[in-house]
């Protein structure tokens, strides 16, 4: 956050030294990477595991910024849901969540959460379902050099590699197999 005007005139600030420029007799600094004290104490009354509701205060494409009491962590979009490509526009400023606490990043001054592990991991299941040699069924998301990628239930997929096809077989996006 920019300082306003002479809010920080004749306040003592801790900074760091990131550049110097002996040929223009300049110093740069940065207060970014300064973990404050009293953050990193409020950080640390957060275990791994923990379950706790906070409010998202930011979305980005890659994370979800989380305010938990004084403390703000990041839910990235790995984190969200178990599905690969996680939806973070349903997300809004203000909206309250429940995350976990995944770990403390102390460097950073924040706390690292997850929604999805709030959620059965739908593999789990599924592997319960389905054993070595089963015939399945499902939807063909891709079909590329590589195999085919099949859906076999909401946020699970399942790879038919090219190596295992039979060559007379063909696949089409959207057909049920």
């Amino acid at each position: 956050k920019a300082a306003q005007s002479g809010e920080l005139l004749g306040k003592e600030i801790e900074i760091k030294v990131i550049e110097t420029d002996e040929k223009n007799n300049k110093l740069v600094f940065s207060q970014k990477g300064l973990t404050d004290e009293s953050l990193l104490k409020d950080l640390k009354q957060f275990k791994k595991g923990d379950k706790q509701k906070g409010v998202v205060v930011a979305s980005f494409p890659f994370a979800l910024a989380v305010k938990i009491g004084e403390a703000v962590g990041l839910v990235f979009s790995s984190d969200v849901a178990w599905e690969k490509d996680a939806d973070l526009s349903k997300y809004q400023k203000g909206q309250e969540v429940e995350v976990m606490v995944l770990g403390l990043d102390e460097s950073l001054g924040r706390l690292n959460l997850s929604l999805k592990h709030l959620i059965e991991d739908p593999f789990t299941k599924l592997s319960e379902k389905f054993q070595a040699d089963d015939v399945a069924k499902g939807e063909v998301l891709l079909v590329d050099d590589q195999g085919v990628t099949i859906k076999l239930a909401e946020g699970v997929e399942g790879v038919l590699p090219a190596s295992k096809m039979e060559s007379a077989d063909t696949y089409q996006v959207g057909k049920s197999v």
